[in-house]
């Protein structure tokens, strides 16, 4: 690997994160504007405003969270025990706050596939259960059944393909159609479970994070693998910076994250985020504007700058 810098500066905010699941880490989410975060705190969600260093709980349970997620203004926590809670946060609206049935919700994901607004949850009862964001409520859209528990789920762009992640070395590809949900490919790089996946912006590349520290990118046009990475941990989550900057962000068990060019597969940058302590990576997410990188820890959640204006020059590649 490349060592590159893609960064400006480093920023910390006193705002502690915890996490409730030793594997499920994915509780940082980014907000409506570059200066805003969300993240779990204990029992609740915290807003925060870097520019007003303003802390809002905008959510506040009686159990405490192991998933997270805030998109299109509406803002969704699963729970150990089949808990889900959705919530508009623009109109300051409850959706949804009772449990689903079932197990542990591992992961929530909302998109916006064709205008309408819908959330997925995956859990450890082989189902991942779909259900339509309406304005004052949540129905449900269907549910399919897998091989394996779902750790976690991602909606293609262009919201034709799920792709699917879970206590196996598989990731799983499902096509969206009218009658359900049918599994159409399936990728192994990895040896064992997956805990994280994600779309590039263009839907051109598929990226999934395993327990035993590979993160493996396939190019979904040609349906092959264009990298591999091979961590001295587990691999807890992997981002796409939104927009035309071509980063893709993964975070390790504990104190390391990364940056990747996605021009140029080999070229990284190493955040040495806990600085060898051994803090516990909470999360990480892009901001809407690709301007800012968040990473939560145990103790507080960092801000790095981003070099826009580099990224932009478009010096090697094509867009992802």
């Amino acid at each position: 690997m490349e060592d590159r810098t893609y960064t400006l500066s480093q920023t910390r905010y006193e705002v502690c994160t915890t996490i409730h699941h030793w594997q499920l880490r994915d509780l940082v989410s980014a907000g409506d504007s570059s200066d805003e975060m969300l993240c779990v705190c204990d029992s609740s969600v915290l807003h925060y405003n870097c520019a007003t260093r303003e802390v809002t709980s905008v959510l506040s349970l009686d159990w405490c969270p192991n998933s997270m997620t805030y998109a299109h203004g509406i803002l969704a926590a699963g729970g150990p025990s089949s808990q889900l809670f959705v919530k508009d946060l623009r109109d300051k609206r409850v959706l949804h706050r009772d449990p689903l049935g079932g197990s542990v919700n591992n992961a929530v994901h909302i998109a916006k596939p064709n205008g309408r607004l819908m959330l997925w949850a995956c859990n450890n009862d082989y189902i991942v259960k779909v259900y339509n964001i309406e304005s004052n409520s949540l129905t449900p859209n269907t549910s399919f059944r897998t091989p394996v528990p779902i750790n976690y789920c991602a909606l293609s762009p262009d919201g034709r393909y799920l792709s699917c992640v879970g206590d196996c070395s598989d990731t799983m590809v499902y096509a969206v159609r009218e009658g359900g949900y049918s599994r159409i490919q399936s990728f192994r790089q990895a040896h064992d479970t997956g805990i994280s996946t994600a779309w590039s912006p263009s839907g051109s590349f598929l990226a999934s994070a395993h327990q035993d520290g590979t993160l493996a990118v396939w190019d979904m046009r040609a349906s092959a693998p264009v990298h591999k990475y091979r961590l001295n941990s587990a691999c807890r989550n992997v981002k796409f910076s939104p927009g035309v900057l071509d980063l893709m962000a993964f975070a390790e068990h504990e104190d390391l994250a990364h940056i990747v060019d996605v021009r140029q597969w080999s070229a990284v940058q190493h955040l040495n985020a806990g600085c060898g302590q051994g803090h516990d990576i909470t999360g990480i997410a892009f901001a809407a504007a690709s301007d800012r990188l968040w990473v939560g820890l145990d103790e507080c959640v960092l801000a790095y700058e981003l070099d826009t204006v580099a990224r932009r020059a478009f010096g090697h590649g094509s867009l992802c």
